[in-house]
Parts: C-alpha cells; structure tokens; sequence
C-alpha cells in the first residue's frame, strides 16, 4: 500500500487461502490447536536487536 491504496491488485481467493494454508503449516502444533492453545515465543535476533536499537536512537535524535 501506498497513501492508503493498494499497489497492486487484490489475491484472489485461491491465493488468499493458499497463504494461508501455508502460514498455518508453519506454526508449531501446540499453536494450531483448537484448545488451550499455546502461542509461540517470538526470538529476538541479533540482526533484530540492532535494528531495534538504531530505530530507537534515530526517533530520539529527532525529539
């Protein structure tokens, strides 16, 4: 999205359901479950942990 319009045009519903499907076959089992689901515990990477970082301090140099 661009201005708050899309970029390109919308998937179709085949594609959409697709996406999904592959999106839910990579969460772990204990995730997908329909009771007493366990959410997974996200990782913070070094690679994210740096970026977090050099985000915080640009937005503080502005202030």
């Amino acid at each position: 999205m661009r201005g708050g319009l899309r970029t390109e045009p919308p998937d179709t519903p085949a594609a959409a359901r697709e996406r999904f499907g592959k999106d839910l076959a990579a969460l772990p089992e204990e995730a997908r479950r329909i009771e007493r689901p366990v959410p997974p515990v996200p990782a913070v990477t070094t690679r994210l942990a740096v970026l977090t970082s050099l985000v915080r301090h640009r937005i503080g140099a502005r202030k």
